[in-house]
């Protein structure tokens, strides 16, 4: 009640958090305004050389695709591990597929692996340094955002600032940033997932 009663100006970086602000209880109409500001994120410029030199320095160079996951507890339901593990069985139970395909994985388990013939898997800890995680998204080809429960969709508006192809649920900011055929692909079921996961 009381921070219902202050005079306050919210700020939010886009529409997904705007409606949250709306549906909180907190948020008085009389005495709240909102003011949307989009792309908050700071954007790192690398050079040509600097992507190749931090890909070969972490074996990535050699792959034909590189896709993204990522999350501060990867095996999180909600951050969809359970759809990840769909996608690559699904890939790797293909028998007439035979590009070279690394999987980056972020988070903090230690020494986490997949157990997959076909796609690589690169594992990094949690990146403190912005610049250096911001490179090694610019390093990869597509961010996989399969989460369930998108309340702070940093990762996918990471993505989005490194150009990269998204592949996302309908969840947070996925569908005020993606087109369809354009910058990625939004699903809405497990099979609208794997139709674009097999486009990718």
């Amino acid at each position: 009640k009381y921070i219902s009663n202050l005079n306050i100006n919210w700020i939010a970086g886009n529409e997904y958090i705007d409606q949250k602000i709306k549906n909180s209880k907190i948020y008085n109409k009389k005495n709240h305004k909102i003011f949307k500001i989009y792309n908050t994120i700071k954007k790192f410029n690398f050079s040509d050389d600097e992507i190749t030199f931090f890909k070969n320095r972490n074996n990535l160079s050699q792959s034909d695709l590189v896709l993204f996951f990522g999350g501060l507890k990867l095996n999180d339901k909600r951050k969809g591990i359970d759809e990840l593990f769909y996608c690559l069985d699904y890939y790797e139970n293909l028998s007439d597929k035979k590009f070279k395909i690394t999987l980056v994985t972020i988070g903090n388990e230690k020494n986490f692996r997949f157990n997959y013939k076909k796609i690589r898997n690169v594992h990094f800890e949690y990146l403190s340094d912005q610049k250096k995680f911001d490179l090694l998204l610019r390093s990869c080809n597509i961010f996989l955002n399969l989460t369930k429960y998108d309340f702070g969709p940093v990762m996918c508006e990471k993505a989005f600032v490194n150009d990269l192809f998204i592949l996302s649920s309908n969840q947070g900011i996925a569908q005020e940033i993606i087109f369809n055929d354009y910058n990625g692909y939004i699903y809405r079921n497990k099979s609208e997932l794997i139709n674009n996961f097999e486009k990718i």
